[in-house]
C-alpha cells in the first residue's frame, strides 16, 4: 500500500490537514515510521528540532 506522506498545503477553511507543512518549517529532520507490516494501520511521525 503507497501512501503519500508529503507535506502540501491545506484548503484554506479546512480544519485540518497543516501538520506535516509545520514540521517542514520548523523541525531540522522529519519522517513517518507506519505500524503493522505489510498492510500499515497506524503511523507514527517523529521529528528533530535544533537547538539555537
Amino acid at each position: 500500500m503507497a501512501v503519500d506522506t508529503r507535506a502540501r498545503a491545506a484548503v484554506p477553511d479546512a480544519e485540518g490537514g497543516r501538520g506535516l507543512l509545520l514540521l517542514e518549517g520548523l523541525a531540522h529532520r522529519w519522517g513517518v515510521t507506519w505500524i503493522g507490516g505489510a498492510e500499515p494501520v497506524d503511523k507514527r511521525v517523529w521529528f528533530e528540532l535544533r537547538e539555537g
